[in-house]
Parts: C-alpha cells; sequence; structure tokens
C-alpha cells in the first residue's frame, strides 16, 4: 500500500512538472518584454539576431505551444483535482489512522493498568497469605508488621486479622479501632468483628461489656459456638457459674463432641463441686488427651478435685507418654 501510495505521488509529481516547464515556454514566447529580457541576458535561448524565417518557425511553435498549452491546462486541471481528491482521501485515511492509534494507546494503557492491578493484588494477597500463616503460628509481631504494609488497607480481611493480632499481643485499644474500622467494610462478618471486640473486653476484665458483644455476635450468626463458649466463660467470671453450665449444656445438644465446650463444663462443674465434671473431662480427653491432659494439670478449676482418686484415675487413663510430666501447682507449668 506504502508504495502504491509513492508511485501515484510520484506520477502526479511529474505532470505538475511538466505543466509548469510548459507554462514557463509559453511565456517566454509570448510575453513581449519578457522576450526583450531573454535576447537580452540569454542570448542562447531566444537570439537576438533571429531571422524572419526563425521567428515564422517561433511563431508556428507558438501556435502548437497555445494549442498544447489548452489541453495541458485541462490536464492540470484534472491532475489538480486528482491531487485535491487524493489529498482528501489521504487526511480522511490519516486522521483514521491516528484515531486508530489513539484507540490502541488507550487498550495497551488499559491493559497495561490491568497488569500492575493484577500484579498488587497478587503480591498482596501472597503478602496477606503470609501474614495469616505467622498469625497461625503465633508470630503475631511479625504479622502485624506485614498486614501494615498491605496497601488494600480497608479490605476487611486485613482489617479483622489486624484486630486479632493487637488482641493477643494485648493492644486491647487498637484492636478495637481495628474491629471498628473493619466495620465500614462492604463485606463485613460482623458476627467475627463483634465476637473479636468480645474477646478484647474479655481480655481486659469487662465481663458485662465482653458478654453484650458475644451477644451481638450470636445475633447476627445463631450458630457462632464460640460466641457461646465464650459468653459462658464471661459469665463464669463474672461469678455466674449456673447460667454458664446451662449455656454449655445447650451447646452440648447439638455439638456433643465440642472439645472446649465439654473442657469448660467440666471446670465449671468441679467448682461446683457437681459429680458429673468427670463424665465431661473424660469425653474432652477421648478427643484430644495430648493437648487437655496438660491443660487439667495445671487448671485451677480442678483444684478441689485435683486429690480426688476419680481425678487421678482418668488423668493416668488418657494421659499420653508426652504428657507424662507433673504440674508445679504454683507456678502453673508442667515440669
Amino acid at each position: 500500500m506504502k508504495k502504491f501510495n509513492g508511485f501515484i505521488l510520484s506520477v502526479i509529481g511529474i505532470f505538475v512538472i511538466i505543466a509548469f516547464l510548459f507554462l514557463i515556454i509559453h511565456l517566454m514566447f509570448t510575453t513581449p518584454w519578457l522576450a526583450g529580457l531573454l535576447q537580452k541576458y540569454c542570448p542562447v535561448i531566444l537570439p537576438s539576431d533571429i531571422s524572419t524565417t526563425q521567428t515564422t518557425d517561433i511563431n508556428l511553435i507558438l501556435q502548437h505551444t497555445d494549442f498544447i498549452m489548452q489541453y495541458l491546462s485541462w490536464a492540470v486541471t484534472l491532475v489538480g483535482f486528482a491531487f485535491t481528491a487524493f489529498a482528501f482521501f489521504g487526511i480522511q485515511r490519516l486522521s483514521s489512522l491516528r484515531e486508530a492509534e489513539e484507540d490502541i494507546k488507550k487498550k495497551f494503557e488499559a491493559l497495561q493498568n490491568k497488569y500492575v492491578e493484577l500484579q498488587t493484588r497478587e503480591t498482596s494477597e501472597f503478602e496477606f497469605a503470609t501474614a495469616r500463616i505467622f498469625y497461625l503460628q503465633g508470630y503475631y509481631t511479625d504479622a502485624l508488621e506485614i498486614l501494615y504494609r498491605l496497601t488494600d488497607q480497608s479490605s476487611f480481611e486485613v482489617c479483622l486479622y489486624r484486630g486479632h493480632a493487637l488482641q493477643k499481643t494485648g493492644d486491647y485499644p487498637n484492636a478495637l479501632l481495628a474491629y471498628e474500622n473493619s466495620l465500614k467494610s462492604p463485606d463485613v462478618d460482623k458476627a467475627k468483628v463483634y465476637y473479636g471486640m468480645g474477646l478484647c473486653w474479655f481480655q481486659s476484665k469487662v465481663y458485662d461489656t465482653a458478654i453484650g458483644f458475644f451477644e451481638k455476635a450470636i445475633s447476627e450468626k445463631s450458630s457462632f459456638l464460640d460466641a457461646y463458649i465464650d459468653k459462658a466463660r464471661a459469665l463464669r467470671w463474672k461469678g455466674d457459674l449456673r447460667e454458664a453450665v446451662e449455656i454449655l449444656k445447650q451447646i452440648l445438644k447439638f455439638s456433643s463432641q465440642n472439645p472446649r465446650a465439654n473442657y469448660n463444663l467440666a471446670c465449671y462443674l468441679a467448682l461446683l463441686e457437681d459429680k458429673d465434671w468427670g463424665k465431661y473431662l473424660e469425653i474432652v480427653l477421648k478427643i484430644n488427651a495430648l493437648r487437655y491432659v496438660k491443660l487439667a494439670k495445671c487448671d485451677a478449676d480442678f483444684t478441689r478435685v485435683k486429690d480426688s482418686e476419680q481425678f487421678k484415675e482418668i488423668l493416668q487413663k488418657h494421659t499420653p507418654v508426652e504428657s507424662s510430666k507433673e504440674c508445679n501447682l504454683e507456678t502453673g507449668k508442667v515440669v
């Protein structure tokens, strides 16, 4: 296409040059003052001593030149129209090409922005996954460092895990602030947020407020077992042991193998010196002996029953080799 356009331009250029030369020749021989100047300053073109015969020949040439110029003027006109049309369509084509170029640039910029967005999202997702791993492994400070570095600070998951990590480090005011910020997210899970806030108030020993937030979490998600269990835990520390026991018994009707509910119920019944504590302790030790034998050995809630034969038999029956060490009741540590 480019070669064809170049050929057309070359042809038009040649026609224009020929027409211009014929026009110059015509003017030289038909304009007296120009002919005089040529005879005076350019005798090679038009000698001053030209003969009559030569003049006659020149007149014949001029007549033919006039004839040629008429046709040539039409040819020049046609070439002019053709050139104008070609220029018009060329400009139109150039304009279309420029529009296409601008469209391609916009699409390229959009793709580039999309690529950067995807790269940023992938990086953020990777860093968030790393922060979650640190959190689950108990490296809360490292998790917080990554969570504060993430670009999407308004994300519900980022705010929620920041609140969880701050709560684990004991920074309850900032944890509550992170939970409140997570409530502003469009994809917020209010049950999780209220539960986290309840834990902050529980750890701060403000049990009534903690109970209120656990109840809010339950109202958002009626099957939220951890909220029920921690509500019972707050009631136990508030002094409402029997109400806490009733809540846990209700949970076990729907989730009889829940280890937290069974263990906490065993603890609360032991505090009340209810004989059923052993039944629930044995259930939880069957579920996870390695974890709960250690807890039971050092848990102050079993102080009233620790010397009983029932307690010793249950622990001896379910104690794995890894948990055979004794507990120092003064320090609360396994030795």
